[in-house]
Formats: C-alpha cells, structure tokens, sequence
C-alpha cells in the first residue's frame, strides 16, 4: 500500500512548483527519493524552524519585525527548559 502511496505522490511531485514549499513537505519528497537519513530530518527541523520564525516576524499591516523577533518567538514556544 505504501508502495502505491509513493507512486501517486511521485506523479504530483513532477506538477508542482518547488519554488516554496514546507519543511514537512521538503523531508516527504526526500522519501520519494532515497532513504531518509538522520541528517534529513535534521535538515527538515532546521527548516521548520526558519519557516516559523519568519513567520512570526511577518505582519502585513506593519513592517516585518527584525530576526530576534522570530527567534525570541521561536525559544519561548518551542524550547523546552
């Protein structure tokens, strides 16, 4: 079944842009490819991580808030003490 899975998602893969994509989505399309390592899912978390933290300095009304921002965001949500 997984098999099938990967066969149907390979087809999508070949029809979308990879301009942007998720860090979720970056580690599936590895799968795809080869087997995944522990440095890809290092990648993908280090990936997650920018995502979110640019996110967090994202505002549409104001102007984008600086880095530390994000970062600051990033360490009081996600780092466990």
């Amino acid at each position: 079944m997984f098999a099938s899975i990967k066969r149907y998602a390979m087809r999508d893969i070949q029809f979308k842009d990879m301009a942007q994509q998720t860090a979720v989505e970056w580690l599936w399309n590895e799968s795809l490819k080869k087997e995944l390592q522990a440095s890809d899912f290092e990648q993908a978390k280090a990936m997650e991580k920018e995502q979110i933290m640019n996110a967090a300095c994202y505002d549409p009304f104001l102007e984008n808030l600086p880095k530390s921002e994000g970062e600051k965001y990033y360490n009081e949500t996600y780092k466990t003490k």
